[in-house]
Order: structure tokens, then C-alpha cells, then sequence
């Protein structure tokens, strides 16, 4: 039970994953990325999976192919070991490559129990081209900045509700690869937004974060030192501020082959207004550690590697609202460097926010603009 797209933005490719893996039996706790209570006490009795672990299901394989994978594990673990080791035969693997080694495996193994697909960007004289291969019927949609979308997992259809719900008055299709993370990290963070106040992906087996891998002009890269900022904005309530207000962080760092997830919460906030900023110093946090490893990782995990690296500054921000007017929800979201955000958490001493007023500002006209 998983959510795998590649969005194709005009040439250039990007890979999301969710990181769920669910089982049949059921525990009494599991904790995600996404909510600070029992994810297990907001789930019905009577499903027939339930989560189970944090797992990374994305892998790039070389610098020119990555493979992503929906379904049993075991499965995945095998193919994966054995792409791996067709592609260091080669200097540079092309898609004929690719087609050769699948015309000789034997796919009728897995049983209709794991699902995927591998994207293959191959050199021509123009740059670079994406081909995609997958053993299974996949889901295929056309959507506005993004261009076609290959997705697989139960999570197809949410993913591709959210991308379509993107208000395009305000995206541009992509002519480079930071233009196409822009946009797809907009969207992540309005799913992962969502996520904490309906929980809808857990409820069709997929979630608690979203892992990312790019192709930056040359090579697939993970894309690592990332902060997301939920913010919430109660439009009936009196503020005399009036924008919204960031209450958690999320932040995904990449230490050797895990993804490191830290999450901050807290409830008690200073709030400074300058000119052209806004400034959000927090205290007493509650916090939470996650370790996601590569699926075919079977040892027991050695928190010693993490813990002196809770602490973050952020070189990216997805910036999620909650924005609530009367009995109705919208959930706009945004991208931004440094330039725009800066997030620094010193572990268990503080947090620090600093936003630019035209990020909110921004906001408000969207809001504004919006039929609730």
C-alpha cells in the first residue's frame, strides 16, 4: 500500500514516495512524521492493513536511473539487488539496456504482489530524455504544469486530486529543474498539510511523509536538507496580525543512506513583526525522531549515528496552511529558499522562524481569491 508518482514537468523528471509500509496486523502504537498523537487511535478496527514501519521505497540505482516500487518488500529487495547488479556491467546504461535485462528476467515471480517503475534518462544530442518502464498497469494523467504523471499504489488517486486541485493562475510550467522542485514541493506541501488534519492518506494505506528524488540537469539526487512549516490560520478568530501562524516543523536530512526525519511542535510562541519580516521564536517543544531506512536494511538502528544531528537549518522550506473559515478548509501551499525563509532549530534551546512579509502576503491575496 503505497503512493508513487513521477511527475514529468517538461523534461524533468521528479520521483515522490511516500514512506508507509503497512501489514495486516495490527499494533497497539505507531507514531508518524505527520501527527504528534497515536496514529493507531484514529484508525477504525476492521481494515484489513495497518501501518507497520517507516521504509524508504524510492532508490536511485546510478545517476541516470531510478527505480521506485509498490508492494510486498521481498520482492522489491530482489529486483532491486539484481538491477544493481546488471548496471555496473556498464559505463552508461541506455534504454535498450534496460529492455534487454527485463526480456530475460522472469517478472511472472512476483505474482501480481509488488508493482514498479524505473525512469531512465537517456543523452541525446538535446540534453536528456525520460523513459519509463514498469512491469504493471499504472495510473497515467495529464495535469496542468505537470505534465504527465505516472503513479502506482493506493494513493494514486489522492495524489493526483491534489495536483489537480493547484490553483495554475500562480505555476508556470517548469524550464529547469529548480523550477519543476518548486512547484512539485508546493504540492507535497499541501498534501502533507491535509494529512495532519484528516488524515486521509492513512486511511488508503499511504503516508507519514513524502521522499523525493530528482534529476538536477546530470544525475538523480535525493532532495535532503528540506524543512516543512504547517501553518494554521482560524479566519474567524480575531488577530489583529491577521495571517497566518506556524505551529510545527518537519525536517528531512539525508546521514549516510537513511532519511532522518525530526519533528518540532509547540505551542507556546513569541511573535515579532518587523517591516519586511516576521519573526517566531518557540520554547518548550515536543519532539520526535524517525529513521527511515532502504528497504532491504535488516539491522537494528543504531541511534547513536542521529542523535548529536537532531539540530537543523534549513536550505529549503515547504510552507502548508490550514486555513479554516467557518466550517470550511483550503490548504494553499509554497516553496522557498533562503532568501524567502530561514528555519534553525537548536535542539531542546530553540527555534526561530524568520519569514518574509511578502510570503504572507502572498498568501492573504490567494486566500482572499478563494471561493470557500
Amino acid at each position: 500500500m503505497t503512493m508513487i508518482a513521477c511527475t514529468i514537468n517538461n523534461g524533468f523528471p521528479i520521483i515522490h514516495s511516500d514512506i508507509l509500509i503497512s501489514e495486516r496486523q495490527r499494533t497497539e502504537t505507531f507514531y508518524v512524521p505527520a501527527l504528534i498523537q497515536n496514529l493507531m487511535t484514529l484508525l477504525p478496527d476492521g481494515k484489513t492493513y495497518y501501518p507497520s514501519a517507516l521504509k524508504r521505497k524510492v532508490s536511485i540505482v546510478n545517476d541516470r536511473i531510478c527505480f521506485a516500487f509498490s508492494g510486498k518488500t521481498w520482492y522489491a529487495e530482489r529486483l532491486l539487488e539484481d538491477l544493481k547488479a546488471y548496471c555496473k556491467v556498464f559505463n552508461e546504461v541506455s534504454k535498450s539496456n534496460i529492455e534487454a535485462f527485463f526480456s530475460n528476467y522472469d517478472l511472472t515471480d512476483f505474482n501480481g504482489e509488488m508493482s514498479f517503475f524505473i525512469v531512465i534518462m537517456e543523452q541525446n544530442k538535446e540534453g536528456f530524455v525520460p523513459f519509463i518502464f514498469s512491469n504493471n498497469s499504472w495510473v497515467v494523467k495529464d495535469v496542468g504544469v505537470f505534465g504527465t504523471i505516472y503513479l502506482l499504489g493506493s494513493g494514486a488517486d489522492d495524489f493526483i486530486k491534489s495536483a489537480e486541485d493547484i490553483d495554475w493562475g500562480y505555476s508556470n510550467i517548469p524550464s529547469s529543474p529548480s523550477e519543476a522542485v518548486q512547484i512539485n514541493m508546493a504540492l507535497i506541501s499541501s498534501i502533507l498539510s491535509r494529512e495532519r488534519v484528516d488524515q486521509h492518506t492513512f486511511k488508503n494505506h499511504w503516508g507519514a511523509g513524502v521522499e523525493t528524488v530528482y534529476f538536477d540537469g546530470s544525475r538523480f539526487v535525493n532532495l535532503g536538507q528540506i524543512s516543512f512549516v504547517f501553518n494554521h490560520w482560524l479566519m474567524d478568530s480575531e488577530d489583529e496580525f491577521a495571517y497566518p501562524m506556524p505551529l510545527k516543523v518537519t525536517n528531512y536530512k539525508y546521514i549516510g543512506e537513511f532519511l532522518f526525519i525530526v519533528d518540532v511542535e509547540s505551542s507556546k510562541w513569541k511573535r515579532k513583526i518587523e517591516v519586511d519580516k516576521v519573526i517566531v521564536e518557540f520554547d518548550d517543544f515536543n519532539v520526535g525522531y524517525f529513521v527511515v531506512s532502504d528497504i532491504d536494511y535488516k539491522e537494528k538502528i543504531d541511534w547513536s549515528m542521529f542523535m548529536d544531528k537532531v539540530s537543523f537549518s534549513s536550505t529549503f522550506v515547504g510552507m502548508g496552511y490550514i486555513i479554516i473559515k467557518g466550517n470550511k478548509g483550503f490548504s494553499p501551499a509554497g516553496f522557498h529558499g533562503r532568501r524567502d525563509i530561514s528555519v534553525e532549530y537548536e535542539h531542546n534551546k530553540s527555534l526561530r522562524i524568520e519569514i518574509q512579509r511578502n510570503v504572507y502576503n502572498q498568501v492573504k491575496h490567494v486566500v482572499a481569491n478563494h471561493q470557500f
